[in-house]
This record gives C-alpha cells, sequence and structure tokens, in this order.
C-alpha cells in the first residue's frame, strides 16, 4: 500500500487523512503535456475539524512511488525506515510473475512483513483543486466529465462532487492548462460554477456518474432511496447577459453574438468568430460593445 498525499502543503502541512471516492484514469492535457490522473475525495476525520478536499494524482508518480523504497519498522521501539534495495528479494514484490505459487518462501515473508511503500504519492499541482471546511457537510462522491474542449482550443476536466447534505458542486481548476512560461504554471485557480441541491431532504450522496450518448448528457445522482438524472450544463437558464454568460467559466457555455444567448451549443467550436467564451478570465472584451 501506498499512501495519497492530499494536503494542505506548508511548514506544518494540514492533511485530508480519509479517502472517500475516486474517478478512473483520466488522459488529458495539463501544464502543456499529456498526462493521466486520476482524482479522489478525502476527509478529516470524524472527530477532527471538518474540511473535505479534492486532490489530483499522476499516474506516473504512483508507479514511482509502488517501484521506491519499502517501509519497515524493526520494532516497536525504532522509527519507521526506508527498506535498503540490497534486502528487497527478486523477483519483487509487485512485479508479475508467471506463477506465483512457485515464490520462494523469502519473498512471500517478505510480502507479508513490508505490505507498505515509504514514499507517499505527491499530489498534482501545487495543492489540493478544491477545498471546503465545514462542520454542516463533507465530501462523499465525485465524477469527472473530462477534457472538455473551449473555444480557445484549451481542454478542461469538469468535476462533480457529491455531499453528504444532498448537494452536487461543480468545480473545474482553471489553471490546469497553464504553460511553463505562464505565471500560473502548476497552480490550483478552483472555480466553482455551481452548487446544486439535489434531493428536498439532506441525504448522503452515495454514487456519482456522467452519462453521455450522441443526443444526450446527464449527471446520474444516487442516494440511498433515490436515482436523480440533471443535464450537465443550464447555460441558458443561469444566464441571460453576455457579461455573466462568460463569468460562469463553464466549459459547456459561450455566449452566441448572434441569436444573443448563453447557449451549450457544440457549434460554439465551429462557428468560434459568433461566439463569446473564456474560461481562465471570466471576462472578454467583446460583451462590453
Amino acid at each position: 500500500k501506498a499512501r495519497l498525499n492530499c494536503s494542505v502543503p506548508g511548514d506544518y502541512p494540514f492533511y485530508f487523512d480519509e479517502i472517500q471516492s475516486t474517478t478512473g484514469v483520466v488522459e488529458g492535457i495539463y501544464n502543456g503535456k499529456i498526462q493521466k490522473i486520476i482524482y479522489g475525495v478525502f476527509t478529516t476525520p470524524q472527530n477532527s475539524v471538518g474540511a473535505s478536499a479534492v486532490c489530483a494524482f499522476r499516474m506516473q508518480d504512483i508507479n514511482d512511488v509502488f517501484n521506491g523504497p519499502f517501509k519497515e519498522q524493526i520494532n516497536p521501539n525504532f522509527n519507521w525506515k526506508a527498506v535498503e534495495n540490497s534486502r528487497v528479494p527478486d523477483p519483487r514484490p509487485g512485479q508479475c510473475v508467471n506463477d506465483s505459487t512457485h515464490l520462494p518462501e523469502t519473498n512471500l515473508r517478505f510480502i507479508r512483513s513490508h505490505p507498505l511503500m515509504h514514499l507517499a504519492v505527491p499530489f498534482f499541482w501545487n495543492g489540493p483543486v478544491l477545498i471546503r471546511t465545514s462542520m454542516k457537510f463533507r465530501f462523499t462522491k465525485i465524477a469527472v466529465d473530462p477534457q472538455i474542449e473551449t473555444m480557445s482550443g484549451q481542454y478542461y476536466d469538469v468535476l462533480f462532487i457529491g455531499t453528504d447534505d444532498g448537494r452536487v458542486i461543480k468545480a473545474i481548476n482553471s489553471a490546469s492548462n497553464a504553460k511553463r512560461e505562464q505565471y500560473n504554471f502548476n497552480q490550483v485557480v478552483p472555480v466553482i460554477i455551481e452548487d446544486i441541491s439535489i434531493f428536498r431532504q439532506k441525504t448522503v450522496i452515495n454514487n456519482l456518474m456522467v452519462y453521455r450518448t450522441h443526443y444526450d448528457h446527464k449527471l446520474i445522482v444516487v442516494s440511498e432511496n433515490e436515482i436523480i438524472a440533471i443535464p450537465l450544463f443550464k447555460c441558458q437558464s443561469r444566464a441571460d447577459t453576455c457579461e455573466k454568460c462568460v463569468a460562469l467559466q463553464d466549459p459547456y457555455c459561450a455566449w452566441d453574438l448572434d441569436n444573443q444567448r448563453c447557449t451549450g451549443s457544440r457549434k460554439r467550436l465551429s462557428k468560434r468568430e459568433s461566439f463569446v467564451q473564456n474560461i481562465e478570465d471570466g471576462w472578454d472584451s467583446r460583451c462590453a460593445r
């Protein structure tokens, strides 16, 4: 096992120790490179300060940790330390072998006594993608609609985060595409696009799933007693002016200059001159004309 480090960095890091949910592997363009990542929801313990966070992790970093040193504690009076490479048996635990029934006894003993990796998997970017502190609710589940194309040619992961009081928070990291020469490279600039109450009564959201076909796109929200499908975006009902539409910073939404409305139409990608959208900054000079 390896620890996923989801924390607020600093001289005295604040850790989110309890993992609640993860997405599948997402492949996309981040910081100008094609990378594979996963998102996870983490919380503090129930007897601690109420806080929740979403962190991202690169698959390369996860692989590096599992190919790194193992951890051991010789006896309860000693600190945990890294196992020297010379003491790791061959084949290395965790590697595929043709027939595991023929592994030497020394390998099996090592596996039983060294189930932990010494290093933690670092978070991607420079910290959690989203943090909320509250004694009234915690994050429970997460789903992602990956790599939504915008008019600038950039792609963004749209996150849907469920809570234990029946809400879904829709968010992005607006700096996820920043390149090395930009001021916000490797930064997290969270944007909460929408905070939606799903159920009439406050209830724990047990699962989330993005459902897409050529004709339809929904977020499926599951509680103990109900299943509800909601739209992934509601551009027109949430903004009635160009300024408000662009300020949403919603990758799905753009202002249609010809029809004067906020829309989720994919025409925004083929007729870019007729639409206004700015995910990075949330404003555009064309709205003032």
